[in-house]
């Protein structure tokens, strides 16, 4: 033995020095209890390991090799399966090589075999394996293939196997920087494991380590190391390569489109184009389609998405559009159909309706053609529905026309006459077309013609054309249309009246008859005439007729036929009979020049006077009764019958003579004067008493009236102050009396006229407003009415000018309700207006009712706000809710309360109703604070319960936070609330907030660490004096920062406090290493303890460790024995060379 030495745990090296015999070598060494055994070579050294702290790879290495000699390694997976050679080693006395262990493998987990080679031939005995339990790769996103390296903004994706059911696992990520992370949470009841990571666009870049990490639960008791990657790159993510892209309109240069620049390859760019993209005046573009070099991408596809592999054009094209303006003339006579945006070059279709109502069944519009700058482009302007070209914007007018409604009627005329009544514009039409109305364009003009007279079948009755009211007064005429109205012709009824006379022959003379005053002699019978109906005809044979025969004449014996006076209601025939008469002589005396008729009873004889006696023939043997006339008028003056003398006496009239002989009679006269009543300003439509004389009505038909009255006698007069006419709505009023005053005392002849004018009657009333208004309507000539006086009426002259003014609003209740004029019907149209009496009307002023909508919202605007309404409006009200206040506040609508026509209340923010009444809406509205919960740090899972949100004001908010919670792996546990920067007592949870403001709650916690740990590695190492061996450290748990302290053999190593240490001996020896941890929470942890063989290179000689069993493997300690043995005998050999 040239070599012994032992340590406190039961190992003990002995170095034998060999005699160079070449070979393989057992050795057995014993304690006298226990035995261990091992063999080794004197030559070609074989040795292999693989690591949990770097899984990726198998280490094989040979030494003692000869260099003329060639050499590999091959590597045999745990079913025999070769893997992989290294490569073939020439002219070197050592190598190293190792194996990478894909995640592709079919067998990894188990022992493999690594085999040394010479010359091609396997060197026997020179076969080492290696039992690999656990692995981890980083790998591609399929997981069968290593990755080594990856750049920023990447996902990093891993693979473990080997895991044990039973235990807890999670994945951790160590930095350049020697920091560590979690990115998973613990894990059990797998065997393998496999996910993904992405690292940030700032990840440090270097190398980096991934870490399975076991403990017993999920809680991470004893967390350790289980298996680690090898080291992996993270490096910079390279820029990608840009590419431009060109963003262009069709038209060009309409809009500029957002999204024209250099992008990296395959980005994917949106880009957006407007709807409608506005241009000049009545201009504006319209999105079709987007093209991408060239290639449609649909149309209507709109935004577009264009992935940047290379330059691209991006176009979009629009379609012009021109503005169409469909209007009316005159202005706002309706709206035509039609106004809007086209496509340029199409036609557009537009519609007017034919006619417009003005005023019912009175006035309207008539379409008169559409106009526009270019006719042609109008397909047919006279339509009311036809297309226009829609070239450019451009504006076409539906043109209208005013008409007017015009009524033709006749009164008087009845069905018994067919024919044709009236000719209007050429056209006839009977009785049965009438009435007849047109609607005639203002200003235009038309010929009318009422026939006249219009002859019955019969030939005994007839129409007469008497009058033309309305629009004209004529039978025949052209009227210019200026409004609407009626022509109404007017016809009376005329029946035919004949005379005839028996017993006269072509020898009677003088006269025979006299019709209303117009003498007929014997030629003129017989005779007919048309006579109006109801109209009354006088008539009187003359009852003495003289005779071309001398001494003989004809006296009338009868009449047939009604008596004069006659009121005619059909047609009638009268005939007179005559016999001979002898001469009978009638003076006068008194009467001066004046002469009077002589009368045989009613019947007048002839006429006698003062210078002329009566004489007239008579009946031979017949008796008569004497008459004369009395009064006899001259002027102012008259002469009345006073006594008889002659052959008679008395003054009895008549005075009864039998003419059986001529006789000679004197009349005797006295004298009286003649008293006048006329008037003026009547016509013929005054229809009652204008005057009353003596107690006697006389009406517009007796006047003038005279009355004679003896010298010296009194008579009395009355004239009517008005005088009603049969014309509706009109009358005479008395303006005053020319002539002397009642009674009057006649000593003279008196002429009394009664002056009269025309007056119409006006009538003034109102449509539309309630007996609930009390207040003024109408202002008539500065007089007030309330809707109570109304109707009232009011004769005014012909030709006087009157003033009017109707009221408006008429409110009833301020902000209630109120009744607004609208329009004024019949004489006026007009709110106010002065009016010229010249007709008979009524002026009607109309109004509609309306509402106050009162409405009361604390906020927002809301729709609509407080106002006047159309009774029977459709209202949509409305707010928004809910409505931002200060910071931290909002208010939100909880409904309405409403009164009259609006729902008596509701929860929502709009309602709909019709209103018909006053009526309010108030808005009712709730406040809300912002409750912020957050925690302390910020970014831990779970959170705390509720989240942030509205809560209404006055709510008491119980927030509970977890009294765990997590942030990546760490493990915090709940310390405290505040609220508003207020702590609420250490522990206290859950909590109560009252929300009368917004709030802002965190939940503070306190990282929970897990225990303090550390390891070291090499854990043991043999080396050559004058080697060194670096220790590196992996500390987990506790809180960092962390104090490091090394120890050699149980002392601290001076400025040995860094995570890892170089220990360089300065002598042989077998020397022990820890570390000890100390994290900021004062709490410490020290690691393994390692052991490490320090040797001077030996001669010869071998190790055997007779120490008791160990848990611990010893193939570390078996190779580093062998490595010594062999390194010893090869040096003898050689020397002994």
């Amino acid at each position: 033995s040239i070599l012994v030495s032992a340590d406190q745990f039961g190992y003990f090296v002995c170095g034998y020095a060999l005699d160079g015999v070449h070979g393989v070598f057992n050795v057995t060494a014993t304690d006298g209890l226990h035995e261990a055994e091992t063999s080794f070579s004197n030559c070609l050294l074989l040795k292999a390991c693989w690591c949990s702290h770097c899984c990726w790879y198998i280490w094989a290495e040979a030494r003692f090799l000869w260099s003329w000699k060639s050499y590999y390694v091959k590597y045999f997976d745990p079913a025999g399966i070769e893997q992989g050679q290294s490569q073939t080693y020439s002219g070197v006395l050592w190598f190293k090589d190792n194996f990478t262990i894909l995640p592709s493998l079919p067998n990894i987990l188990g022992k493999w075999s690594m085999k040394l080679y010479q010359n091609g031939v396997y060197v026997r005995g020179r076969t080492r394996h290696v039992t690999i339990n656990r692995m981890v790769w980083t790998t591609n996103s399929t997981y069968n293939g290593l990755v080594k390296s990856f750049t920023q903004d990447s996902t990093l994706y891993y693979k473990a196997i080997g895991l044990k059911s039973d235990k807890y696992y999670r994945i951790v990520l160590e930095t350049p920087s020697k920091a560590r992370f979690n990115i998973t949470s613990w894990t059990t009841g797998v065997t393998s494991l496999t996910g993904s990571y992405v690292l940030s666009s700032t990840a440090e870049t270097g190398s980096w380590k991934l870490h399975v990490r076991e403990a017993l639960d999920s809680s991470g008791c004893l967390d350790h190391h289980y298996v680690d990657t090898c080291y992996f790159e993270v490096t910079s993510t390279p820029p990608p390569p840009k590419y431009y892209l060109t963003v262009q309109t069709d038209p060009a240069g309409i809009v500029t489109i957002p999204g024209e620049g250099w992008y990296n390859v395959s980005t994917y760019v949106n880009l957006t184009a407007p709807d409608v993209v506005p241009g000049l005046s009545g201009i504006r573009y319209t999105f079709s389609y987007w093209d991408v070099d060239g290639t449609s991408q649909g149309m209507g596809t709109n935004p577009i998405q264009v992935f940047m592999d290379t330059n691209h054009t991006a176009t979009v094209h629009y379609i012009t559009q021109y503005y169409l303006n469909v209007t009316s003339n005159p202005v706002g006579v309706t709206t035509p159909a039609g106004s809007g945006w086209y496509d340029a070059n199409t036609n557009a279709s537009i519609f007017a309706p034919e006619f417009v109502g003005i005023t019912s069944d009175q006035s309207r519009y008539r379409f008169d053609g559409w106009t526009t700058t270019d006719m042609n482009e109008i397909a047919d302007p006279s339509a009311t529905s036809t297309t226009v070209l829609v070239d450019k914007p451009k504006t076409v007018t539906a043109n209208y026309v005013v008409q007017y409604n015009v009524t033709f009627a006749q009164s008087g005329v009845e069905s018994d006459f067919t024919e044709a009544l009236v000719t209007i514009d050429g056209v006839d039409y009977n009785i049965a077309s009438l009435p007849v109305s047109f609607w005639w364009d203002s200003g235009s003009t038309h010929n009318f013609a009422f026939h006249s007279p219009l002859l019955v079948s019969s030939g005994l009755k007839r129409y007469l054309w008497t009058s033309t009211v309305g629009l004209s007064n004529q039978q025949n005429d052209t009227i210019t249309v200026a409004s609407s109205g009626s022509v109404t012709g007017n016809y009376k009824t005329q029946y035919l009246i004949t005379f005839k006379q028996t017993g006269l022959d072509n020898s009677a003379v003088d006269t025979v008859l006299t019709v209303n005053g117009a003498p007929k002699n014997f030629s003129d019978l017989p005779l007919s005439m048309w006579v109006d109906n109801g109209s009354t005809i006088t008539y009187c044979y003359s009852s003495l007729i003289s005779s071309s025969v001398s001494g003989k004449r004809f006296a009338l014996i009868k009449v047939s036929g009604p008596s004069s006076p006659v009121t005619v209601t059909e047609a009638s025939t009268f005939t007179g009979d005559y016999k001979i008469q002898f001469l009978l002589t009638l003076r006068t005396n008194g009467l001066g020049t004046h002469v009077t008729n002589v009368y045989n009873g009613t019947d007048v004889l002839g006429t006698a006077s003062d210078a002329t006696p009566y004489t007239e023939w008579f009946d031979q043997g017949s008796q008569i009764q004497l008459d004369i006339d009395s009064p006899i008028v001259d002027g102012s003056q008259r002469f009345v019958f006073n006594y008889w003398s002659g052959d008679a006496s008395g003054s009895t009239r008549p005075l009864p003579i039998t003419l059986d002989s001529a006789k000679d009679v004197t009349a005797n006269y006295k004298t009286q004067f003649l008293v006048t009543f006329g008037q003026t300003g009547l016509d013929d439509t005054a229809n009652s008493v204008v005057v009353a004389i003596n107690g006697a009505s006389k009406g517009f038909a007796d006047l003038p009236f005279n009355m004679w009255v003896d010298e010296g006698d009194t008579i009395t007069y009355t004239y009517s102050d008005t005088v009603t006419s049969t014309v509706s709505g009109k009358r005479f009023s008395l303006i005053n009396i020319t002539g002397p005053v009642s009674p009057i005392t006649v000593t003279a002849s008196i002429s009394v006229t009664g002056n009269y004018k025309i007056q119409y009657e006006v009538t003034f009333d109102q449509s539309g407003v309630g007996s609930d208004y009390t207040g003024m309507v109408v202002t008539i000539d500065g007089d007030n009415y309330t809707v109570g006086d109304l109707s009232v009426s009011f004769w005014w002259d012909e030709g006087s000018t009157h003033n009017f003014a109707f009221h408006s609003p008429l409110v009833i209740t301020p902000n209630a309700k109120q009744y607004l004029w609208v329009s004024t019907s019949g004489l006026s149209t007009l709110q106010s207006d002065s009016l010229t009496v010249s007709t008979s009307g009524s002026v009607i002023g109309n109004y509609k009712t309306q509402y106050y909508l009162t409405v009361t919202s604390a906020y927002d605007s809301p729709t609509p706000t407080s106002g006047w309404f159309d009774n029977g409006t459709s209202i949509t009200a409305s707010v928004t809710s809910p409505w931002a206040g200060p910071a931290g506040v909002q208010y939100v609508c909880t409904g309405w309360v409403g009164t009259g026509s609006v729902p008596a209340s509701g929860t929502t923010a709009s309602v709909s109703f019709t209103i018909n009444e006053p009526s309010s809406i108030t808005w009712n509205w709730k406040t809300q604070y912002y409750l912020t919960v957050q925690t302390d740090p910020a970014g831990l899972s779970p959170t705390p319960t509720p989240s942030s949100g509205w809560f209404d004001e006055g709510v008491d908010v119980t927030l509970t936070a977890p009294s765990t919670s997590y942030l990546n792996s760490d493990e915090y546990s709940f310390d405290y609330w505040d609220v508003n920067g207020a702590s609420q007592g250490a522990g206290v949870n859950p909590i109560t907030v009252t929300m009368n403001q917004p709030h802002t709650t965190t939940a503070h916690y306190t990282l929970v660490a897990p225990p303090l740990s550390v390891t070291i590695s090499p854990l043991s190492a043999t080396i050559y004096l004058g080697d060194s061996v670096t220790f590196t450290s992996t500390v987990s748990g506790g809180v960092s920062p962390y104090n490091y302290q090394w120890y050699l053999n149980d002392n601290p190593v001076s400025g040995a406090t860094s995570s890892s240490w170089t220990f360089t001996p300065t002598s042989s020896g077998i020397y022990y290493v820890y570390l000890k941890v100390t994290d900021a929470q004062g709490n410490t942890a020290q690691s393994d303890t390692a052991r490490i063989v320090v040797t001077s290179i030996p001669v010869g000689g071998y190790s055997v460790s007779l120490a008791k069993p160990s848990v611990e493997t010893p193939l570390p300690y078996y190779v580093t024995l062998l490595t010594f043995l062999a390194a010893a005998i090869c040096l003898v050999r050689r020397k002994r060379k």
